[in-house]
């Protein structure tokens, strides 16, 4: 029976599994109770508005727990105010030639009145065209939704984004396990119509 070395299999299974990293800010869990300290900006709203929360705690407003959700999250809490609360975090993809570079996190949201949330990837300030937009309908009791979502930047080249949160008036939202990963290239499967008979004679 023929062996592979150990480093040569560690080394198949490094180029077939994406690489995955921590967003700047968003590991919730090593942080206290609270309003949020950061290192995320808070670039807009009250940032006692921002805060840190466990999940086994529940939510308000009756926003569900983000699914996959554990120890605290970041609750964004516009729901009572006049103004929104913008939210920025920062994330890079190590340099993998070829590598697709995407950003993904879990998030809840509840809406009593105005336009949701959007998230926004590299907005340069202007926040005119979302990325992504969560927006509910408007009722009461208020409109719900939960999920896991991902955002693709682009080319894996070890620069710095921004991933931006935009929470209106009239809704609350609820972050956690925010991650980059490179997606690595796959080679094509190229084959023949010769080869394909043969496979399956």
């Amino acid at each position: 029976m023929k062996r592979v070395p150990t480093l040569a299999v560690a080394a198949l299974l490094a180029i077939a599994l994406p690489v995955i990293a921590g967003v700047n800010g968003g590991e919730f869990d090593s942080m206290p109770l609270g309003p949020y300290q950061g290192p995320a900006d808070i670039l807009e709203g009250d940032p006692n508005n921002v805060q840190i929360r466990p999940v086994d705690a529940g939510t308000s407003h009756g926003a569900p727990i983000p699914p996959g959700a554990m120890g605290n999250m970041l609750c964004v809490d516009a729901v009572n105010k006049s103004s929104r609360i913008v939210v920025e975090f920062t994330f890079s993809c190590d340099p993998v030639t070829g590598g697709v570079c995407e950003v993904s996190y879990d998030f809840s949201v509840a809406q009593w009145s105005g336009s949701g949330v959007e998230v926004f990837v590299d907005p340069m300030g202007d926040y005119s065209n979302p990325s992504d937009v969560i927006d509910l309908p408007v009722g009461f009791p208020p409109s719900t939704a939960a999920g896991d979502n991902t955002e693709t930047r682009g080319d894996c080249d070890g620069s710095s984004h921004t991933l931006t949160f935009v929470v209106f008036p009239g809704s609350i939202l609820y972050l956690d396990n925010l991650t980059t990963t490179c997606l690595l290239p796959t080679d094509n499967d190229e084959s023949t119509w010769g080869k394909v008979k043969v496979r399956y004679r």
